[in-house]
């Protein structure tokens, strides 16, 4: 085994929140030849950019060597996505960068975030009242602030602009978008996908012949059916401009 410094990452999970984000990232690393950063989340590219390219490269491991291949490493932070800058700022510094996507039917997306929120004491409304205070709440500040990282529940799951910025900047040979429901039915699929696109020998990893499970943050009840047919409706349009987009239709 072999040692250098000085690292980048080869990949990064950039999105989307509440879409099995964390699951994918934990598997993945199970492949002997993919280290894992410091930890998933980095928020480098839109917490703390101006802390450098050193910083930065200090999060991941020296590269090293397995029988004469070398280790690759990369990091999962699904704000990525959503932020207007992070796809010009990766792009500077790592524009090799292997991309991954996972997206969710936006409005278990919507409603799984809400559930989140709560859970972490940062959400006091209602999920209704949360959808109807959302454009307010947003309107207020920038992407780096309070709201736009906690109460963006609809925002977020309009994907089409959001992809678009990666796609221009690093070419859709870049990414692999998966559909987070396929990921949770068909874990052992997508991560062989995966490593596929990362160049590595393609290996069953361990504990993923189980469906991915989606992460749980407490009791609550099921979405009102009321709601869901609202934000189905509201996300039909832009759902259609992904579908357009990307040549697939998710289904939702």
């Amino acid at each position: 085994m072999t040692l250098t410094s000085g690292r980048l990452p080869d990949y990064l999970v950039i999105g989307a929140q509440r879409a099995g984000t964390t699951t994918f990232y934990e598997l993945l690393r199970m492949h002997p030849l993919i280290d894992r950063a410091q930890r998933k989340e980095l928020h480098f590219f839109d917490r703390d950019y101006e802390k450098g390219e050193a910083y930065y490269r200090s999060l991941f491991p020296p590269r090293t060597t397995i029988n004469g291949r070398p280790t690759i490493t990369g990091e999962a932070t699904p704000y990525y996505l959503y932020h207007p800058l992070v796809a010009q700022r990766a792009h500077a510094l790592v524009p090799h960068a292997k991309l991954f996507v996972l997206l969710r039917n936006p409005v278990d997306r919507a409603y799984s975030h809400w559930r989140f929120q709560v859970a972490r004491g940062n959400e006091t409304l209602s999920f209704e009242e949360a959808i109807d205070a959302e454009e307010g709440r947003l309107a207020r500040e920038d992407p780096d602030g309070y709201a736009h990282r906690r109460f963006s529940y609809q925002a977020r799951g309009i994907y089409a602009p959001q992809l678009a910025r990666w796609m221009e900047l690093f070419g859709m040979e870049a990414l692999r978008i998966f559909k987070a429901e396929a990921f949770f039915k068909r874990t052992d699929n997508v991560l062989r996908r995966a490593q596929r696109h990362l160049g590595v020998p393609v290996r069953r990893l361990p504990l993923s012949g189980r469906p991915a499970q989606r992460n749980s943050t407490g009791e609550h009840p099921p979405m009102n059916p009321k709601t869901r047919r609202k934000l189905t409706d509201y996300f039909r349009p832009y759902n259609e401009e992904l579908y357009e987009m990307l040549g697939r239709d998710f289904g939702w």
